[in-house]
């Protein structure tokens, strides 16, 4: 499943949680900046951090710099910096 909603992922990730996670789904979101996520009253790690806690592995990216930059994200090594306009991939314990 890949995601790019403009922030939107605020509204329709939370209820959609439990069954991908139960269904084992692999995730491609497009983070959005600071200005669109205050706009939902969450950041994007905070939509992410149930996938962590069921065991999902996050890699990071960001896919707008000349040398895109990638690194496992875990919510023990979290950095604001990955609030960007930025790339994650979510992936199930069985695939990490």
């Amino acid at each position: 499943l890949k995601l790019d909603t403009e922030g939107y992922h605020a509204v329709f990730l939370p209820p959609a949680r439990a069954p991908l996670i139960e269904r084992n789904a692999i995730l491609l979101l497009e983070f959005d900046g600071p200005p669109v996520m205050r706009g939902f009253g969450v950041s994007n790690f905070d939509l992410c951090r149930p996938f962590l806690k069921a065991g999902y592995t996050m890699l990071w990216m960001d896919h707008r710099t000349l040398h895109a930059t990638a690194r496992l994200v875990t919510e023990a090594s979290y950095d604001p910096v990955i609030e960007t306009n930025s790339l994650a991939i979510l992936l199930p314990p069985d695939f990490a």
